[in-house]
């Protein structure tokens, strides 16, 4: 009764859930490790990730177009926005920014999507790691992953955001210049300068 009650929240049109299809809902969620979905019709998907089950529109998130984001500036990324400000040593900081080496990246960057064969050399971590095992290991579900902006500096990954910063671009103690990027989620007014 719950999970029909959620797909009749979740369908545009108020669609109801048979009986069968959440059966088929409940035994996906039940057999099925990690994440999967369905579609069950009305424009509506029930999608399990991790042992959770809700409800989406069918219609995939399409990725937002690469922008070029200048070292100071700001631009629209899909629903983000993301930041880069220059800061002359290593500042307190906010909690969501993520302090880089201003020398190694340089006077602009890429916002981009990930794509398959991604691959980042987190800080610390020693090695490389693809993106698409960093999103498994944080849970992050695949509809969102194409939507979350990766920033690129000369070919190379220098953070995913709010998940992992790339070894050569982290800021150490004592740098002298240092570029802080926040990405934040919500409206934006498009691209703008700093």
């Amino acid at each position: 009764l719950a999970l029909r009650r959620l797909a009749a929240e979740a369908s545009p049109g108020g669609a109801a859930l048979s009986g069968e299809q959440a059966e088929r809902v409940l035994d996906m969620a039940e057999r099925r490790p990690g994440t999967a979905s369905l579609d069950v019709g009305a424009g509506l998907r029930a999608v399990v990730e991790y042992g959770m089950v809700r409800f989406s529109s069918a219609a995939r998130p399409v990725a937002p177009e690469p922008v070029l984001l200048p070292v100071p500036g700001r631009v629209a990324f899909g629903e983000w926005e993301v930041e880069a400000r220059r800061e002359p040593g290593p500042p307190a900081g906010h909690a969501h920014d993520v302090l880089l080496d201003a020398e190694a990246l340089g006077s602009a960057v890429t916002v981009r999507s990930w794509r398959d064969g991604d691959r980042l050399r987190p800080a610390g971590a020693g090695g490389t790691k693809s993106l698409q095992d960093l999103f498994t290991d944080v849970k992050i579900p695949r509809e969102l992953r194409a939507t979350l902006p990766v920033v690129e500096a000369d070919g190379e990954i220098a953070w995913v955001a709010g998940l992992a910063v790339g070894e050569r671009f982290r800021a150490v103690r004592g740098a002298e210049r240092v570029v802080a990027i926040a990405a934040r989620r919500g409206p934006t007014a498009g691209p703008r300068p700093s």
